[in-house]
């Protein structure tokens, strides 16, 4: 894996009671590997590629390693795969999340949305914080976060938990650039094909037919490649972008594909 400063990956981001433990710590029934806490950003006004494509903002595993997506520059044709970047938070930051995940009111709660900001933000996405205790998921969905100026204690106890992930990806040490061992790919029957004038063409890229996919809705089909297959993968759409076209058997597809993070489900 690529090793990446910590200051570079600062510059990406800029773009881009309490279960069984004591308050500020990790639960005591998690393992390692264990993803504690999600940051995904849901909804908005934007394409519906966009919205598929989109990354979590923060996956935080128990022992403190911390993914985050790099910055994709605002360019077209741009990359077709985001990057991903991990690095180790300190002890001393992920007792401050843990306390800050227990203002949110978080481990108390199975699933609450604050949707106080709708009144008179319009087109914001949902920002979506799950907790996981090692037994049981809690989740806070807050529209148009640290957007409202009355937002309610809530929202602003969630505002300060993203603030506290914001400045721990910032200050990571041993920064590297992940490699996802899944790959998710979706194609739908309303995709458009890119421009001509951008367009390159590429034979199709996985084992499946495009109309062999599996089906999800409103006409979009997904796969998810897991294994040494998805190392092949991640190498082919490295070299790609965004206005690759996929030929199979005569005809041209349009395809999404992103890495998916420790912890995400499959064609969510």
């Amino acid at each position: 894996m690529k090793k990446i400063t910590s200051t570079v990956l600062a510059s990406l981001l800029a773009f881009s009671a309490c279960g069984d433990g004591e308050p500020g710590t990790m639960p005591s029934s998690t393992q390692p590997d264990d993803v504690t806490l999600t940051v995904i950003d849901e909804g908005g006004f934007a394409p519906v590629e966009m919205l598929l494509g989109r990354l979590p903002r923060y996956v935080l595993q128990a022992d403190g390693r911390l993914y985050a997506p790099g910055f994709v520059p605002a360019i077209y044709p741009g990359p077709m795969l985001t990057p991903i970047f991990v690095g180790t938070a300190d002890e001393a930051t992920l007792a401050e999340i843990m306390r800050l995940v227990n203002e949110t009111g978080l481990p108390d709660i199975d699933r609450l949305e604050d949707t106080t900001a709708a009144n008179h933000v319009a087109d914001a996405t949902t920002t979506v914080i799950t907790y996981f205790d090692g037994t049981s998921e809690h989740t806070l969905a807050v529209y148009a976060l640290g957007i409202a100026s009355d937002a309610s204690a809530t929202a602003m106890a969630a505002a300060e938990l993203v603030r506290a992930l914001d400045q721990a990806a910032a200050g990571l040490d041993n920064v590297t650039e992940y490699e996802p061992t899944r790959i998710e790919i979706r194609t739908g029957d309303g995709m458009s094909l890119p421009d001509a004038e951008f367009r390159t063409t590429r034979p199709w890229p996985l084992a499946t037919a495009p109309d062999e996919l599996a089906e999800t809705a409103h006409g979009w089909r997904c796969v998810v490649v897991e294994g040494p297959p998805a190392r092949d993968l991640l190498e082919i759409f490295s070299s790609a972008d965004s206005a690759t076209v996929w030929e199979y058997e005569g005809t041209e597809h349009a395809l999404i594909a992103r890495g998916l993070m420790p912890g995400e489900p499959a064609c969510a």
